[in-house]
């Protein structure tokens, strides 16, 4: 529990990096955004070890959170890039998801302006900057923690490429 505890506190810095860097650009990229959905099935790991209610994890059952650990960071990593992509090639819009690549792409602080001006545009494009960092975030994070989204995408997917096929056969 504290490795994987560890791991999702250095993947969370790592995904957000160029947010919390003095450096840093706010432009989460693809490779940010599958680390991020490396921190989200990581954290439905962590989820799932606080949820068992075992004194103590034997042989078997950490194989088996194991195993399952290893196939949902793969599983969050993609579905994340893959969400990425989406919103990238506007496969999805709408209020709740961001813009993708993030803005801006210098510092939103070194942006501000002076005490004595005056510029309510330039505050709303730096609110709406912070707003669409904050949504690739969350999205980054949700995409690898539930695997609805990858469910979700992959729905979307088949049903743009022509009707779903049905398990049975009508007539």
């Amino acid at each position: 529990m504290y490795w994987v505890t560890a791991t999702l506190l250095v993947t969370l810095l790592a995904g957000i990096l160029p947010i919390v860097h003095s450096e840093g650009n706010w432009n989460l990229t693809i490779l940010h955004w599958g680390v991020l959905g490396i921190t989200g099935a990581l954290l439905a790991t962590l989820l799932q070890l606080h949820n068992l209610d075992l004194p103590e994890l034997g042989e078997t059952e950490g194989k088996i959170l194991f195993q399952g650990t290893v196939r949902s960071v793969a599983i969050g990593a993609v579905s994340a890039v893959l969400l990425y992509a989406a919103l990238w090639g506007e496969a999805l819009d709408g209020k709740i998801f961001p813009d993708i690549p993030t803005r801006p792409a210098t510092d939103v602080y070194a942006q501000l302006p002076d005490k004595g001006e005056s510029s309510g545009g330039t505050l709303n494009a730096q609110w709406e900057a912070l707003k669409n960092v904050g949504l690739s975030v969350f999205w980054g994070v949700f995409a690898g923690l539930s695997p609805a989204v990858l469910q979700r995408m992959t729905r979307l997917a088949e049903t743009s490429l022509g009707e779903p096929k049905s398990g049975g056969d009508e007539e």
